[in-house]
């Protein structure tokens, strides 16, 4: 049986070494530029190895190669020509997407990063592309801002939609809200998960279906129950008996999915089983106790914890989650949803593994877990959003406090960086900026009173004055919905770039 960290990329042939020392062979025909739905996987036994799991740092600067360039394009408030359906829309670049190297140079092709220190290379030249777009088309523009590049967007999208097997897109509001975002994400077929009625009822202003709505929180207020459920949005996460008595009462015969904590292997950043999520040992209770309510149990659901980076986590997750489904069908339960939550990672001061790793891992532990398919839901918030925009600000002050050189600047934890004061030690915004003079390590620091308005520390920038702008980037998710006007300053503006 393969066990933790089992890894499946749909590149050429790979081998990697699993726990248990069995040494598997992944073979899949797609090169670079094909269409992203995921083929069939050949899957073998190789031989006996003595190493244990694979170094994923090793996988990925020696397999992996990023490559090619965006078009350039407009900056739009609001994006009517691509919302507006097929009209604006182009190929998929061929960037973000894994090259196959022939089995007998993986370890010398000189086109692979031979190190992490290369992989890390290419993502600043990324991040250079964008920056050099930003700097084109939003130079006169007042900051704070945050710059959205759609066609980034629109490559994800494509990707988390077509690349996971039979997989229906529900794209979380509360990672990103901006009407822009909802509006083109809708006019390509995305669902969208809520977790309160004000989310619900904006997309139902929009024109989007009940039918594309569910409220996936675990915990809800019944009154937002009530109101969406009147509305015609019927499917509903439920987690404990307590929000079995709030469904049947304020959404009576409706369909629900319990929500299961899974196990935590110390590789997400923000774990979330914690606080949700039913003991499996729980489940066959809480769907009898939800049948018995008048409820109708469809499926299962889980969630590895946002930033979560191992892709073998999901292998783990859906293990445990199979297990409890096959006990539940076994019971009578005719189960047929499965929703996987989101939880792919994106790149911030350190990089990851590429998206198309972390996909490849989920169809591989579906396909050995699930005999038959369920109707797959997936959540994908920050793999979506989170590294197509970059936030501009300005540099406001500058000083030397203990031996620490310090910037400042009209953007910090208030006005949309909130996640840099949540996970000091594990999490961290990559800043850029341009200059001529040496390079120092600064601490940066937001406009407000608050000492822990810090965005990023240790930050390796060339030397800045006032009027300087930096460049945060990965700054799509959990930031302007999340921005204030505390201490008196204003959030930043949302831009559109597209064409």
């Amino acid at each position: 049986r393969i066990s933790r960290g089992a890894l499946c990329v749909e590149v050429g042939l790979l081998e990697t070494t699993i726990a248990g020392g069995t040494k598997i062979g992944f073979r899949s025909g797609r090169t670079a530029g094909e269409t992203l739905s995921p083929p069939p996987l050949e899957v073998e036994a190789l031989d006996q190895g003595s190493a244990g799991r694979a170094d994923l740092r090793r996988v990925a600067g020696s397999y992996f190669r990023v490559y090619g360039k965006y078009p350039d394009g407009l900056v739009k408030e609001e994006n009517r020509e691509l919302a507006a359906g097929e009209k604006g829309r182009r190929t998929r670049s061929p960037a973000l997407l894994p090259r196959p190297l022939p089995p007998d140079t993986q370890e010398s092709a000189s086109s692979a990063p031979a190190s992490w220190e290369e992989v890390l290379d290419i993502y600043r030249e990324q991040d250079r592309l964008l920056v050099e777009r930003v700097k084109r088309r939003c130079a006169k523009e007042k900051t704070p801002f945050i710059a959205f590049d759609l066609e980034r967007l629109m490559e994800n999208y494509r990707l988390l939609s077509r690349g996971l097997y039979r997989a229906r897109v529900f794209f979380p509001v509360k990672c990103n809200d901006h009407p822009g975002i909802l509006e083109l994400l809708a006019s390509w077929g995305s669902g969208f998960e809520v977790a309160s009625w004000a989310e619900a009822r904006t997309l139902l202003d929009m024109g989007v279906e009940p039918e594309r709505i569910i409220f996936g929180s675990p915990v809800k207020v019944g009154e937002h129950v009530a109101a969406a459920y009147r509305e015609g949005i019927n499917l509903y996460a439920f987690d404990s008996h307590e929000e079995v008595r709030k469904l049947a009462a304020n959404a009576p015969g409706c369909q629900v999915y319990l929500r299961l904590s899974t196990p935590e292997v110390g590789e997400s950043i923000f774990p979330l089983s914690g606080k949700f999520g039913a003991p499996p040992g729980d489940a066959l209770h809480l769907l009898r106790a939800a049948e018995e309510a008048g409820l109708r149990p469809v499926g299962l659901s889980f969630h590895v914890g946002s930033q979560c980076l191992d892709p073998s986590s999901w292998w783990i997750a859906l293990a445990t989650t199979a297990s409890v489904w096959r006990e539940a069908c076994r019971e009578g339960f005719d189960l047929s949803v499965l929703n996987i939550g989101g939880g792919f990672p994106v790149t911030y001061r350190e990089p990851v593994l590429e998206k198309e790793v972390f996909v490849s891992s989920v169809n591989f532990a579906l396909r050995s877990h699930f005999q038959k398919m369920p109707r797959l839901i997936v959540e994908p918030g920050r793999a979506m959003v989170g590294d197509v925009a970059v936030m501009v600000a300005t540099v406001i002050g500058k000083a030397r406090r203990a031996g620490t050189e310090w910037l400042y600047i009209d953007a910090g934890i208030y006005q949309g960086l909130v996640e840099a004061m949540q996970e000091k030690e594990r999490f961290s915004y990559r800043v850029f900026a341009e200059g001529r003079g040496p390079l120092r390590r600064y601490n940066v620091g937001g406009p407000t009173c608050d000492s822990a308005d810090v965005v990023a520390r240790g930050a390796v920038l060339p030397e800045l004055e006032c009027g300087d702008r930096l460049y945060i980037m990965s700054a799509g998710a959990y930031t302007n919905v999340c921005a204030t006007a505390f201490n008196g300053f204003e959030p930043p503006r949302v831009l559109l770039m597209s064409g």
